[in-house]
């Protein structure tokens, strides 16, 4: 379903049609969070059971493997070359 963002105030919002509020199990005033998903998606969650367990974004994971990859990279050109390429000139 097609929306858009509108400024109302200092505030920004996003039209949700009723009909998927009604089908997320969600009313007018209800208490929601935006997360930022590993995709660039933007997800909207209820927090009406804050208590439950949040569904897992995958964002922690993918985080930790990119710094693990970024790693795995430097520590190659390190045994590579006995140096980093790009070494700083930071004193």
């Amino acid at each position: 379903m097609a929306t858009q963002t509108a400024r109302k105030g200092r505030a920004i919002t996003v039209g949700v049609p009723e009909d998927l509020l009604r089908k997320a199990n969600l009313s007018v005033g209800d208490a929601v969070e935006w997360a930022l998903t590993p995709a660039g998606s933007l997800a909207l969650r209820s927090l009406r059971h804050a208590e439950a367990e949040k569904p897992a974004d995958g964002y922690e994971e993918w985080k930790q493997e990119e710094i693990q990859a970024g790693l795995a990279r430097l520590q190659h050109r390190i045994s590579s070359f006995g140096k980093v390429l790009f070494p700083c000139h930071c004193e």
